[in-house]
């Protein structure tokens, strides 16, 4: 399958990549020194800036010895660590218990999020760093307590060290939309909050590149010592490989917009049933709102127009907030005869397209499918049981979800758990996931 890449490395050190487990980009480190001091500087020689996995996963393995478990056991505690920010996010900003309570639910049951803290890579971590930058830097707004402002450049300080650009650059654009908003309801002439919202953009704007550069010059004076062609090398990476395919040849713009629509799976219908200008009347004045399209629209919307291969985890930025957004709009509008019908046509929508797209995969990878008929089918009962899910709780059963979202949350969980198991069952003997198996196997063991 795609999903599989096994390459060999200069040194003859082998690299396994299966999105399912592991990223490939986890050869860069996790085959480097084991405790914390060692794998500080082998990460500031190898692989600058994407030191925060490798340094927090390099205190996971002196603690509980090297595996492949603890391997992934920072990346989840980032990915746990987003639950708990948008709880925070909607108890700070007045948002009810039922909305507060929902979107937390909506986080952990949803299928991409799920995946990127079972998925060891750069991007999580980065993208648990941004959403404390976001939800800090918006409460600071809400109630101007300074204590809220450092505590978002603590967020993107951490962001910069997995993603180093990529962060920096959707904080402007957040901070830019957040002091609009704010500057907007002032009562001065338009002018004079012009002013007010460049000078306040430009100062907080110094203090994001000013905690980054701090946070990374020691990567960086080690590789300008070391490396003759680092600044190229640096531009490169940070900012040319995103605005097209590293072949130079990709054309696919807009793929991101299909890749978002399925990885909100179970709660796709919840988010696009709202997206209407009738609805936008019920829930589009809240802060809970601006702050959710802000912290998610700019990077969709630039990744879209990049015309870059179309991998899903440079937009992990998104997920925490648009399901923090998916969960206003239901508590909003979940009341609308309007809403819930269109709700349960994009249910029966989504049901369409992932037979669809579970038909072409079944085509395009016909040898890795037969090869197992129990994980094939495992698979298809995996997310038709969480798009049902959603479609007979949070559609038809929608009074009793509200009130007590556990059994939705324990449905999800029997699914998940179901594929997991026949995931971890097929893992020791099915061809191509053996593969996989015995390269991560002889990985951990050199």
């Amino acid at each position: 399958m795609s999903d599989i890449i096994v390459g060999i490395f200069s040194d003859n050190q082998l690299a396994i990549c299966w999105v399912s487990l592991t990223d490939g980009d986890t050869g860069h480190w996790v085959l480097g020194p084991r405790d914390f001091v060692s794998m500080a500087i082998f990460v500031c020689q190898v692989r600058p800036p994407h030191g925060l996995l490798a340094w927090g996963t390099s205190v996971f393995i002196s603690l509980f010895s090297l595996s492949f478990y603890t391997l992934n056991l920072f990346n989840l505690l980032c990915g746990l660590g987003a639950l708990g920010l948008v709880y925070m996010l909607c108890k700070q900003l007045g948002a009810s218990q039922r909305t507060t309570l929902i979107a937390t639910v909506f986080t952990a049951t949803n299928f991409m999020w799920v995946y990127l803290s079972r998925t060891p890579m750069y991007d999580l971590p980065a993208a648990f760093g941004y959403t404390l930058f976001c939800y800090a830097y918006a409460v600071y707004l809400h109630k101007n307590n300074p204590r809220w402002l450092l505590l978002a450049l603590v967020g993107v300080g951490l962001g910069t060290l997995s993603r180093f650009i990529i962060v920096i650059g959707l904080s402007g654009f957040f901070i830019a939309i957040m002091q609009f908003l704010a500057v907007y309801r002032l009562d001065k002439p338009w002018l004079l909050r012009g002013v007010t919202w460049l000078r306040r953009c430009l100062w907080h704007g110094v203090l994001v590149i000013s905690v980054a550069a701090l946070l990374s010059w020691p990567w960086l004076w080690v590789q300008h010592a070391l490396y003759d062609g680092f600044l190229k090398e640096f531009m490169y990476d940070n900012f040319l490989r995103f605005l097209g395919d590293e072949k130079g040849v990709s054309r696919d713009y807009y793929g991101f917009l299909l890749i978002t629509f399925i990885a909100l799976i179970p709660t796709t219908p919840v988010l696009v049933a709202g997206l209407s200008k009738s609805l936008w009347q019920k829930w589009g004045k809240s802060p809970i709102a601006h702050v959710a399209l802000a912290a998610s629209l700019p990077c969709l919307m630039v990744f879209s127009f990049s015309g870059h291969t179309k991998l899903i985890r440079y937009i992990a930025y998104i997920f925490p907030s648009l399901l923090l957004l998916s969960a206003h709009i239901y508590t909003t509008c979940i009341d609308s005869p309007v809403y819930r019908r269109r709700m349960r046509y994009w249910y029966y929508g989504l049901l369409s397209v992932v037979a669809i797209l579970l038909s072409v995969y079944a085509v395009q990878f016909n040898a890795e499918a037969q090869q197992s008929s129990l994980f094939v089918g495992a698979a298809i009962v995996f997310l038709v049981g969480l798009i049902g899910s959603g479609l007979f709780f949070l559609g038809q059963r929608y009074k009793s979800f509200i009130e007590n979202p556990l059994f939705y949350l324990l449905s999800c969980c029997v699914f998940y758990l179901l594929f997991f198991t026949v995931l971890a069952i097929e893992y020791n003997h099915v061809p191509f996931l053996k593969q996989v198996h015995d390269s991560i196997e002889a990985s951990l063991g050199s």
